[in-house]
């Protein structure tokens, strides 16, 4: 709701809860026509009753969620709480209170329109919600904030976050006429778009660069890895041919104490190149499969 719209309620007299609906009760002589007509009646007092109860509990919900407890203690009944109270019970409680509005209090509020804003998110409406709290909280104050001054202090808000300067020029450049608050922030909204869809596309672009420049500086360590898994399963290779042949050595009839030429050779070889693969598998880096995806 605007300041113009509130402006127009009246305020002259608190909302007031009604009582409960009195009990239907049918006399004698009503007819099915009177009956059915002191039903719809008896159920809208009672729905009016019911949606009146529900929101005057929704209404001292927030109040209590917004403030410490400390603020509205006073108001607390024993054994009922704050269920006997109404809203105008807590609104004028924190009025006579709290609510006077001191020229440090206006002051403050008004140097808030220039407050450091984050818009780099989702959404710029957090901001024109911040600036229309504070502009609300001035009305009827020396300190109040007309819509023309709503608009130059945020226009400079986003100016100093420096993430729209071509919409903020842009704005800049109109006329004074054209310049009003609803103007204002249908062109943000639509620059604050803009704004996201590039960081966007930028965020995508550097994401594919990065993985781009992995790719490329993996490539040699790649190649390095499959040469070693190469030379690896050649190794392996070799050790089971010799494993082959020095079983057939060793399943011929020769006394323990005999040691043959060849034997010697294909131990010493089979030694050999257990170290080699020993070493070979230390450098390589962990993998599962000894021969890398292409």
């Amino acid at each position: 709701m605007s300041a113009t719209q509130y402006a127009t309620i009246q305020h002259s007299l608190p909302f007031v809860l009604q009582p409960p609906p009195p009990e239907l009760i049918f006399e004698d002589n009503n007819t099915a026509a009177i009956r059915e007509d002191k039903k719809l009646v008896y159920y809208d007092n009672v729905y009016n009753f019911e949606l009146e109860t529900n929101l005057t509990t929704e209404l001292k919900n927030i109040i209590m969620d917004k403030l410490d407890d400390s603020t509205y203690v006073h108001l607390k009944e024993m054994y009922i709480g704050y269920k006997g109270r109404s809203v105008w019970e807590f609104i004028n409680h924190l009025l006579i209170t709290y609510g006077e509005k001191t020229d440090d209090v206006v002051k403050t509020n008004l140097a808030a329109l220039n407050d450091e804003f984050d818009c780099t998110g989702a959404s710029i409406e957090q901001l024109y919600i911040h600036q229309d709290e504070l502009q609300n909280f001035a009305i009827g104050t020396t300190g109040a904030i007309t819509d023309e001054l709503w608009v130059l202090q945020t226009t400079a808000v986003i100016e100093n976050m420096g993430i729209m300067n071509k919409a903020v020029l842009k704005w800049q450049a109109q006329t004074t006429v054209y310049k009003t608050k609803a103007q204002f922030i249908n062109n943000f909204n639509k620059a604050h778009k803009e704004y996201l869809s590039l960081l966007k596309l930028t965020t995508t672009t550097s994401i594919a660069h990065n993985v781009q420049q992995t790719i490329d500086e993996l490539g040699p360590l790649r190649s390095l890895m499959i040469v070693q898994n190469q030379a690896i399963k050649k190794i392996r290779e070799r050790v089971n041919i010799l494993r082959d042949e020095a079983c057939v050595l060793t399943s011929r009839t020769i006394p323990a104490t005999v040691t043959t030429q060849p034997m010697i050779a294909l131990q010493q070889e089979v030694a050999t190149l257990r170290t080699a693969l020993a070493v070979s598998e230390a450098r390589s880096i962990p993998n599962n499969n000894p021969n890398p995806p292409g």
